[in-house]
């Protein structure tokens, strides 16, 4: 009985500190917001846009983006750190771009186009996901403007 008690308490345990480190989380989103020119979805969208990219494609990835951010009037900057801003920790980058795979129907990028576009780019970013994705899709050319 001692035994099952001290499970359930680990348990209750490990979820309160999951639940306090997404209150901080969350803080620090509200913080860092706060400080932001305000960018729409459609001026984050035209940005890549006006680089080239389909415009399709990068709403799709910036809705999945902004899932785990949870707040909706949250400011996303082309040149932010996904790793801080969506709070990735061990393999949930790895997740994200699964599932932006599965969205946009197209294959998981080969460890050979992690590389090349991992020494283009510093951190984790929007268009470094671009880059990615573009490589990972058998043409490329549904991830540029028709």
């Amino acid at each position: 009985m001692k035994v099952l008690v001290i499970i359930i308490l680990i348990l209750f345990g490990g979820l309160f500190l999951e639940m306090v480190k997404r209150k901080i989380h969350r803080h620090k989103l509200l913080r860092i917001n706060k400080g932001r020119n305000k960018l729409s979805k459609e001026e984050f969208v035209q940005h890549f846009v006006t680089k080239g990219y389909n415009k399709d494609r990068i709403s799709i990835m910036y809705d999945e983006i902004m899932l785990p951010i949870e707040l909706n009037d949250f400011v996303l900057l082309p040149k932010d750190d996904l790793h801080k801003i969506c709070d990735l920790h061990d393999l949930d980058d790895i997740e994200l771009i699964g599932r932006i795979c599965n969205k946009l129907c197209i294959e998981y990028p080969s460890p050979t186009n992690f590389d090349s576009i991992s020494n283009k780019y510093d951190y984790l970013n929007f268009e470094y996901l671009l880059e990615l994705m573009r490589w990972s899709d058998e043409t490329g050319q549904s991830f540029y403007q028709s």
